[in-house]
């Protein structure tokens, strides 16, 4: 009730900012020349918005009827200070160029450009202590390409040779209340929204919330932390030059009592001069900025500071040589400051542009493109405090019932980025093109067919087809397999309804299920190395019955899943005869504890993946924690129950100047049951498999040897990072080199009596590894290798060792 208050208090606002208000355009030009002037500021004094006029020298504001005061502002040419009625026409202003030579201006001390940093330094952080809150009405805008070969570029539709050589593009636009809280970050209602027609409405929740400040310590873009060149350690990181001195005049009023007047000279042809009140010369300085070295992330570019409040005005940045975001080739940063109440300097208008380019598997599907985001902040008061209601909702971003309401008219008139010719020939194109597309066939959706296959020892190989359809918001599954090896029929039918923070799963089955609680190797690579490399992981049952579950999600990252079990469960016998390669005898397989099981079990887990969990913020870079603690109690045939805890912990131990911080990783798993606890349901160690390895597992040990009723795994990691390899000076792909890491394991196993299992008892199952990661693959982006080397330690595991190979996603 609260959030859907606020709700329609802020749709009331942007209703009534947009009925009362008045579009209002203009030409910022050269008086002396005629020439448009491009980058020059356009700050409304009573509202505290603005614009910054295009290379053609227009801009556009948003303004209810009355009287404002508009500054308009270009380095090297006279501030032009005036008071003007809207409505009006379209406004055509001329800025005085200012004499190039500098000797009216004052400069009583000659300041070295490090001198001017740290005083632009200390300004910075008064600046950023002062600014508490902020809201108002932010207007985001997204431009971007995509071009290549693959499924992605098919889906986006539109392509059109002559907007970019087989590109296709896409636009999204939108306008928001932004409220920021320095304690507790930022929120946004997204009211209005736009986009080109091959882009599903539902898919544009474009709120540019983060486009950060250089006032900030730093910048984080897409992960990597980029230190401001006006932050505390702009001096150790960068090198500043002196480029040149540029004018700027600060229209002022010779009277002392303090208030300005301008009149405002409205000449035949429409063009605006402000006469009355003096222009008092000021310098701003221009510093060329250059990362000291290519180690660590850093920006390169130009700065312009204020001369006498060393206030940051304009910004124009680029990655410098060594800087590596994830997928990005190119990237220019610029922004534009203006003065808010209280002496806050904060970027209204700002803009991100570059390239970028994504191989997910080479020679198939390869795509890249340009992007181009806008952000326009109007509306703009600080300090005031923000409405208790913002910050009840963990969504960052709520998307208004009514967002999509507004009529092109609305965009056409009040956009506050004036759309360039190419981005409306994309529209134009894109939305053409896209009315002949079937809304089915807009954005990305997978196939509701999927075939199954699979193999293992048990079965031989396994063939069979799944469906996944949608029924009434409820997500069906269906499927049937055919076993080759015991010339068996398997299948399954279930369902799934999902509601906000709720999940109920309700399933009848006839399968073959791996045995206990380990799961790290999906069943599919499993398939293959039990097919090409005669290595079967899991030790197998089948399962006939049916099974539910509901999941709950009190937390944003806590999810407390109840379930409840009825199956017959059977002993599986070896039945392959072979593999592709190989007709050598097969590992036995475990035989399972028959009869009809009836189970409940209760698990709790605060985290959102499996590899991932809370984040607590400690200083610059954040501590992972993860837990998941799973009771199971058994109620037929036989009484018994268990208790599984895994814990992980990721913890940042030293910088990297901006990349991934070195860290310490830490697996702990506890596993404990009565005598009476079925094979099926006992603990097995986790290892290797086929020169496979996964996180937290022991990979010298061989596979389905030691295990219990009973287990202890302590599996420690320190990852030193890339660092070393980029500063000995060896080859990079992608601006990034190959990380370093070491570890140790110690498992122990009891009570394996009545399982084909062997125990440790009192001693541990030892190692040591290391290893190598983030080893790139040729043929994909998205993914990389992790490869170590592990020796056992200790009277059980001494003189056994081992090497393996993990796959991990991302770049």
């Amino acid at each position: 009730m609260v959030c859907r208050r606020l709700f329609w208090i802020a749709w009331g606002g942007v209703l009534a900012w947009a009925q009362q208000g008045v579009p209002v355009s203009g030409v910022v030009a050269d008086a002396a020349t005629g020439e448009p002037i491009a980058g020059a500021t356009v700050y409304v004094l009573e509202r505290s918005s603005g614009a910054v006029s295009s290379p053609r020298g227009t801009f556009r504001l948003v303004l209810s009827p009355g009287w404002y005061t508009l500054r308009v502002r270009s380095l090297g040419y006279e501030e032009a200070l005036f008071s003007v009625r809207i409505p009006t026409d379209t406004l055509h202003i001329r800025l005085r160029p200012l004499p190039i030579e500098l000797g009216a201006v004052r400069v009583e001390v000659e300041l070295s450009p490090e001198e001017i940093v740290r005083n632009a330094m200390e300004r910075r952080r008064q600046n950023w202590e002062r600014l508490r809150t902020l809201q108002g009405m932010l207007y985001s805008k997204l431009v971007f390409g995509l071009h290549g070969s693959g499924m992605a570029v098919v889906a986006l539709e539109g392509r059109d040779s002559e907007l970019g050589h087989d590109t296709a593009f896409a636009i999204l636009e939108s306008f928001a209340t932004f409220f920021y809280d320095a304690e507790r970050g930022w929120r946004a209602e997204l009211l209005q929204r736009r986009q080109t027609r091959n882009i599903p409405p539902q898919s544009n929740q474009l709120v540019l919330g983060s486009l950060q400040s250089l006032y900030q310590d730093e910048l984080q873009l897409l992960g990597v932390r980029i230190p401001s060149p006006i932050g505390p350690q702009a001096l150790q990181r960068y090198r500043f030059r002196l480029v040149e001195r540029r004018p700027w005049g600060e229209r002022t009023h010779p009277s002392t009592s303090g208030v300005v007047t301008h009149v405002l000279e409205v000449q035949e042809d429409g063009t605006l001069f402000c006469h009355e009140g003096g222009v008092r010369q000021r310098l701003a300085y221009v510093l060329e900025v250059e990362p000291r070295d290519h180690l660590f992330p850093a920006f390169r570019g130009r700065l312009v500071i204020a001369d006498s409040s060393f206030a940051l005005m304009e910004a124009t940045l680029r990655l410098s040589e060594g800087t590596a975001l994830p997928f990005v080739e190119e990237l220019e940063l610029q922004q534009r400051y203006e003065r808010l109440p209280g002496e806050i300097w904060y970027p209204l208008t700002a803009t991100m542009r570059g390239t970028y380019r994504l191989r997910a598997l080479q020679g198939l599907a390869e795509f890249g493109g340009e992007f181009h985001l806008t952000r326009v902040l109007t509306e703009v008061r600080v300090n005031e405090p923000l409405p208790d209601t913002v910050f009840h909702t963990d969504e960052r971003v709520r998307v208004a019932p009514f967002a999509d309401s507004a009529r092109t008219e609305f965009w056409q008139r009040y956009a506050l980025a004036e759309l360039s010719p190419r981005e409306q020939a994309i529209y134009r194109r894109m939305d053409s093109l896209a009315q002949s597309v079937p809304e089915s066939r807009r954005g990305l959706s997978l196939p509701g067919i999927l075939p199954q296959v699979g193999f293992s020892r048990v079965d031989g190989l396994r063939l069979g087809i799944g469906v996944m359809p949608t029924l009434f918001g409820v997500a069906l599954r269906a499927g049937a397999l055919y076993a080759t090896a015991p010339a068996r029929w398997y299948g399954w039918l279930g369902a799934e309804l999902r509601l906000p923070s709720l999940k109920l799963q309700t399933e009848l089955l006839s399968l073959p299920e791996p045995m206990g609680q380990d799961r790290d190797y999906p069943e599919l690579l499993n398939s293959l190395t039990a097919l090409l490399l005669h290595r079967d992981y899991y030790d197998w049952l089948r399962r006939t019955g049916w099974r539910a579950a509901l999941e709950l999600r009190p937390l944003q990252d806590a999810v407390v899943q109840l379930g409840m079990e009825r199956t017959w469960q059977e002993a599986l016998s070896v039945t392959a005869e072979r593999s592709l390669f190989s007709r050598a005898p097969w590992r036995d397989n475990p035989r399972a504890m028959e009869g009809n099981f009836r189970l409940l079990w209760l698990q709790v887990r605060l985290l959102q993946t499996a590899r991932e969990g809370l984040r607590l913020e400690l200083g610059q870079h954040g501590i992972r924690l993860g837990a998941a603690v799973t009771v199971m109690l058994g109620i037929a045939p036989e009484r018994w129950s268990t208790q599984h805890v895994l814990l992980q912990a990721h913890v940042p131990t030293f910088s990297t100047g901006g990349y991934e911080p070195m860290s310490a990783r830490l697996w702990v798993e506890l596993g404990w049951g009565q005598s009476a606890v079925p094979v099926q349901y006992s603990f097995r160690m986790r290892t290797g498999h086929a020169g496979l390895d996964a996180p937290g597992h022991v990979l010298s040990a061989p596979s389905g040897l030691y295990g219990g009723r009973r287990l202890v795994a302590l599996v420690c990691e320190h990852n030193f990072g890339d660092l070393w390899w980029r500063a000995l000076g060896l080859p990079t792909v992608r601006r990034r080199g190959l990380e370093l890491f070491v570890g140790a394991a110690a498992v122990q196993t009891f009570q394996s009596a009545g399982t084909p299992y062997r125990e440790t008892g009192r001693g541990w199952y030892s190692e040591l590894t290391a290893g190598l990661g983030r080893i790139p693959v040729v043929v994909t982006d998205f993914l990389s290798l992790r490869a170590r080397v592990s020796y056992g330690i200790g009277s059980i595991a001494r003189g056994r060792w081992a090497g393996g190979i993990q796959l991990v996603f991302g770049p």
